[in-house]
C-alpha cells in the first residue's frame, strides 16, 4: 500500500480542526491507498508519499498550496463557506502530490483569481525547457493575519449581574451584532433588563430597562477565541419603588437617564455557529439621581454603571 501524502496547514490563527480534518478528508478520497495525514511537526513522523504545504490568509480568502516542484494559487468567492474552502485546498493537494495538473475547484472564483504559476513538470510535459516556466513564487511561511468578522452577523442572549445602584442587580440582556461586509466591524444593539433582588434597609427596590446602539469590533486572538469590543449610547429608564416598614405604603418614581457604555467580551467557539462569551460592561450616564421620599434624600444613585454578561452568540446563516 503506499505511503501517505503528509500536508502542513499553515494559518493564523491556526483553523478549527474540523476545518483541517475536511481537507484531509477530501485529500485522502482523492488521492487513494493510505490516503493523507496532517503534518506531526515531529521527526519520527510517517514515511510520506508526498509532503505538501497549504497556507492560508488571515481570512481564508486566498490559499496556496505548494510541493516541491509545484505550486497552486486559490482564491475563493465571498459567499464560499470554510468547509468548502479547506475540501478545495485538499482536492488540489491531492492532484499536486500525484504529479496531476491540480483541478479548479468550484469554490475558486472565475473572475479575478490568480492564475495558478506553471511548474517546471508542466513545462517539461509540454516540451518545454524547464528553464522557460514561469517562477513558482516564494510562498510565506506564515501568511499576514488579517482577522475579520468572517461568519456575519450574530444574535445572542446572557444573564447579567449589575453592579452600580442601591444593591446588586441580576437580569437579562439580548442582543445583536451585524456584520458590515467582511470587516472586523459590526452593529451592536443591545436590550437590557436588570432589577435588585430584593428591598434594601429602608424598602427601596430599583428596576433598570436599557436600549442600547453603537459600533464595535471583533478580532481573532488565537485559534476559536475572539475578542469583541461594542461602544453603544444607551438610554435607561429607572424605575425606583419604596414600601415604607411601619406603615406598608407604597410608591414609585422613575425617570430617564442617558449614558455611553463600552464593553469587552472574550468568546470561545463551541461549533460552526455558536459561541460561549463572557464579558464586563461600563457606563457613564449623564448625571447622578437622587432619591428622595417625603422630601427626605434616601439614597443617591451614582452617574455610573458596571455589570458582568455571561452568554451565547448563534451565528445567522
Amino acid at each position: 500500500m503506499a505511503a501517505p501524502v503528509v500536508i502542513e496547514v499553515v494559518a493564523s490563527p491556526p483553523p478549527q480542526p474540523r476545518l483541517s480534518e475536511a481537507l484531509v478528508s477530501s485529500c485522502s478520497d482523492a488521492t487513494g491507498g493510505d490516503g493523507c495525514v496532517l503534518d506531526s511537526g515531529e521527526a519520527t513522523g510517517p514515511e510520506a508519499r508526498a509532503r505538501v504545504v497549504v497556507s492560508f490568509t488571515g481570512d481564508y480568502a486566498h490559499a496556496w498550496v505548494r510541493t516541491r516542484s509545484a505550486t497552486r494559487h486559490i482564491a475563493f468567492r465571498d459567499g464560499d463557506p470554510l468547509d468548502e474552502r479547506f475540501r478545495a485546498a485538499g482536492l488540489v493537494a491531492a492532484a499536486l502530490a500525484s504529479g496531476a495538473a491540480s483541478p479548479r475547484p468550484a469554490a475558486v472564483a472565475d473572475a479575478g483569481a490568480i492564475a495558478p504559476p506553471a511548474s517546471a513538470a508542466d513545462a517539461a510535459g509540454e516540451g518545454r525547457d524547464a528553464t522557460d516556466a514561469a517562477p513558482v513564487p516564494d510562498v510565506p511561511a506564515r501568511p499576514p493575519a488579517a482577522p475579520t468578522d468572517e461568519d456575519g452577523s450574530r444574535v445572542w442572549a446572557g444573564g447579567v449581574v449589575g453592579l452600580g445602584g442601591l444593591q446588586p442587580r441580576a437580569g437579562a440582556a439580548v442582543g445583536a451584532g451585524l456584520g458590515i461586509a467582511r470587516s472586523p466591524v459590526f452593529v451592536a444593539l443591545s436590550v437590557t433588563y436588570e432589577q435588585t433582588l430584593h428591598e434594601d434597609a429602608q424598602g427601596l427596590g430599583e428596576q433598570l430597562q436599557r436600549l442600547g446602539a453603537g459600533a464595535g469590533i471583533r478580532l481573532a486572538l488565537a485559534g476559536p477565541v475572539s475578542l469583541l469590543a461594542p461602544v453603544q449610547l444607551e438610554i435607561e429608564h429607572a424605575r425606583l419603588s419604596v414600601r415604607q416598614p411601619a406603615t406598608g405604603r407604597t410608591d414609585a418614581g422613575s425617570r430617564a437617564r442617558v449614558g455611553l457604555a463600552a464593553a469587552g467580551q472574550i468568546a470561545c467557539a463551541l461549533d460552526d455557529r455558536l459561541e460561549a462569551f463572557v464579558g464586563v460592561r461600563a457606563a457613564v450616564l449623564d448625571e447622578e439621581t437622587t432619591v428622595r421620599v417625603q422630601g427626605l434624600t434616601r439614597a443617591v444613585l451614582p452617574a455610573w454603571e458596571a455589570s458582568w454578561v455571561l452568554g451565547l452568540n448563534m451565528r445567522l446563516p
